[in-house]
């Protein structure tokens, strides 16, 4: 049964202007006019309001990611597949909650030069987990403007001299996504997202475990070249 917003705001306890800015954004249909001043919003909206809250503060989703999840929903996706490829994807890699902060937040919480921030984003180094938000800042933003600080206080790093992360790590996601493109050709939306997943957990894995190698061989050989003490 239809429902207005009155009495959508009094069974949810969302603020009207919320379940507004929800249409807005997507994450809610729009509701049938009757008049200027009269509209029914689908009863569905109840449960999806209960949802874009529950990952909101249950599983700290921006909304962004909730409206693609919404999204895909609709297109018959279920919401455990799309909860474990979000995870798999987007889940930060710091332990405990990840409430989002905004840049004022940020900078005090990591205590980051305002200055190298500036220039870490404007070269893509920092990427924020919710670039675009009102606050797009979470944890992981936090420990990585700390390492950024360590390096360039104690070790005089120049930012500008990291770029090379950014060029060699833009070709291999293109590989990776090359890769992705050819297994899951001519499967399913269900066997897509599985597929999408383990890739997704294996490559993080892949960096993680080949960098590090090739890194320790490398200075393992610089080690071995280094003048002995007679």
């Amino acid at each position: 049964m239809p429902v207005k917003i009155s009495e959508l705001e009094r069974i949810t306890g969302v603020p009207q202007s919320t379940i507004r800015y929800y249409v807005k954004e997507g994450l809610l249909p729009r509701p049938t006019k009757v008049n200027k001043s009269m509209a029914y919003y689908d009863e569905s909206c109840v449960e999806r309001i209960a949802l874009v809250r529950e990952l909101q503060e249950k599983r700290y989703y921006p909304l962004s990611v909730i409206k693609n999840i919404i999204s895909r929903m609709d297109n018959g996706i279920s919401l455990p597949s799309l909860i474990s490829l979000e995870d798999a994807i987007f889940r930060p890699r710091t332990e405990g909650e990840q409430p989002l902060m905004s840049r004022q937040e940020f900078v005090a919480a990591s205590r980051i030069d305002k200055g190298l921030l500036d220039t870490a984003e404007k070269l893509k180094i920092l990427v924020p987990y919710n670039r675009g938000a009102a606050k797009p800042y979470n944890q992981e933003d936090v420990q990585f403007a700390k390492s950024l600080m360590r390096g360039n206080k104690e070790l005089g790093i120049d930012i500008r001299d990291m770029t090379f992360y950014i060029q060699y790590g833009e070709k291999i996601v293109e590989e990776e996504l090359k890769l992705r493109k050819k297994i899951v050709a001519g499967k399913s939306k269900s066997d897509n997202i599985r597929i999408t997943v383990t890739l997704s957990e294996q490559a993080d894995e892949l960096r993680g475990y080949i960098l590090r190698r090739l890194f320790q061989s490398r200075v393992k050989e610089m080690m071995e070249k280094l003048p002995k003490k007679e």
